[in-house]
């Protein structure tokens, strides 16, 4: 895997400028330091472009606003040098998988759709609160995304006030799962917020919200049995005979708790009393990142 770590001050990807390089495969650019992402979004894409037998590129650039949507990760398609780079984003990808496998796009059943929200809201929040904002699992989440420069101050505030606003734009997320609300109201109090607020004007959050780990975890003990009773004795969640765009979404949070969240954690502890949820998860890693939990 190719490492590219950007450099202060980083510069969107322009999709409107000829590409500076060719591509004979597919590139997935994630945020990632092996050949496995560490964030979940692009983890998820990851495994559902091998679950499909898709040949790629997996690289790094760990800079979301270098992302044609603010977002990673982007699939870069294959182009010639001078030619306009494709970037594909979320379900657009999802669309060029099917259009290359030969597949026809289907509506989502009701319990898929149901178990879909549960993954990528509930398992989600739960995860993104152990990984972001419990002290004893997050204390090496900031330099998984953003590493610590010593060279220059200026870096390493403006490595502070992304991370921050990371964690401000999560803590907003998690925040109306718990309450079950889609909008929460914003106020930015500290001094802090005040003057990124200034030198950095956003219709994002600056300040993070509290986060109620118990509700969270009273959340995440609930989530794991359902998702554990649904996938039963079955190889795949659906119960169908390959994986599917909701296994590639569940592996992806279930496999960053195992690999990330140190064992003392309450919510890879409860994950690991799901011995089938368990054995999901490592037999995917084995079979499709050639990786071992």
């Amino acid at each position: 895997m190719n490492n590219y770590i950007p450099q202060f001050p980083l510069k969107r990807v322009d999709v409107g400028q000829a590409a500076k390089h060719t591509a004979t495969t597919p590139i997935l650019w994630v945020y990632g330091r092996s050949s496995i992402s560490f964030g979940p979004e692009c983890l998820k894409w990851q495994i559902y472009l091998l679950f499909n037998g898709i040949q790629f590129q997996l690289k790094a650039i760990n800079e979301a606003n270098a992302s044609p949507n603010n977002r990673l990760p982007f699939l870069e398609l294959p182009h010639r040098e001078g030619q306009r780079a494709v970037l594909l984003k979320d379900d657009e990808i999802k669309g060029y998988v099917e259009g290359v496998t030969g597949s026809e796009p289907a509506e989502m059943e009701a319990h898929e759709s149901e178990l879909l929200q549960l993954v990528e809201k509930q398992l989600r929040a739960s995860f993104l609160t152990y990984h972001f904002f419990v002290e004893s699992s997050s204390r090496d989440t900031p330099n998984l995304y953003f590493p610590a420069s010593k060279d220059n101050k200026l870096v390493e505030v403006q490595r502070m006030h992304r991370y921050n606003r990371m964690q401000a734009s999560l803590s907003v997320e998690i925040a109306k799962v718990v309450q079950g609300k889609d909008d929460l109201e914003q106020t930015r109090t500290t001094l802090s917020a005040w003057f990124f607020a200034r030198m950095f004007p956003s219709t994002e959050p600056y300040e993070a919200v509290p986060i109620d780990v118990e509700a969270v975890d009273r959340i995440a003990a609930d989530t794991l049995a359902h998702l554990s009773s649904r996938l039963g004795s079955a190889e795949w969640v659906l119960g169908k005979d390959k994986p599917s765009y909701v296994d590639a979404s569940l592996f992806a949070y279930l496999y960053l708790t195992l690999s990330l969240l140190p064992p003392t954690s309450h919510l890879r502890r409860r994950l690991t009393g799901h011995i089938n949820l368990t054995h999901y998860t490592q037999h995917i890693a084995s079979d499709f990142l050639k990786a071992r939990i």
